[in-house]
């Protein structure tokens, strides 16, 4: 049995027993508790809920539909929030009936296409993600090969810079030896 909050007992007063003033409303509440929960804890048992979600970036929230009424329930399904009749048409029961079978039908099927989508992006993500975890791997590897091939590079490097260190003494040995041997006169 779920919880009927004080705005749904009102909701119910108006638009289900046709009450408008306040004080109407509230007397009938204190008079028929009782009842106001039984028949909405009805409606939802016999209704069908057609969404969980949020609705307009509200709260959180089941719509359960039941004939041509809408029952809005909290996130956990303990409290009925509020209800309304949907009316496309005012007076026009036959077409408003027409309205709500035609969109639950809607609603239905997009929510089988869902089921069938979110099956298939399943097998997708599960896919690639191995895929992704075996690229990571071999990335990782690469990047190890590239540092290794980097280090070996600063060691060439090294090398090229020892042996030209070893030539410029050389050419730095020989400018002071034929500088010894002409500087020795003065021109």
């Amino acid at each position: 049995m779920v919880e009927i909050t004080k705005h749904a007992e009102e909701r119910y007063v108006e638009r289900i027993m046709g009450y408008t003033e306040r004080g109407d409303i509230i007397s009938y509440i204190a008079e028929n508790k009782d009842l106001i929960t039984e028949r909405l804890n009805k409606m939802v048992e016999f209704g069908t809920e057609i969404y969980e979600g949020k609705i307009r970036d509200g709260s959180y929230v089941h719509v359960v539909l039941k004939d041509t009424w809408a029952l809005i329930l909290d996130r956990k399904k303990v409290k009925v929030i509020t209800l309304y009749k949907i009316r496309v048409i005012t007076g026009d029961d036959e077409f408003n009936k027409l309205f709500v079978d035609k969109m639950r039908q809607k609603i239905e099927k997009l929510q089988n296409r869902k089921v069938v989508n979110t099956a298939a992006t399943e097998k997708i993500v599960e896919g690639y993600q191995a895929k992704i975890k075996e690229n990571n791997t071999r990335a990782s590897e690469y990047e190890g090969c590239a540092a290794k091939l980097r280090e070996q590079n600063m060691v060439y490097q090294a090398e090229i810079d020892a042996a030209r260190a070893i030539t410029a003494c050389d050419e730095m040995e020989i400018k002071h030896a034929v500088e010894d041997l002409v500087a020795a006169k003065i021109f």
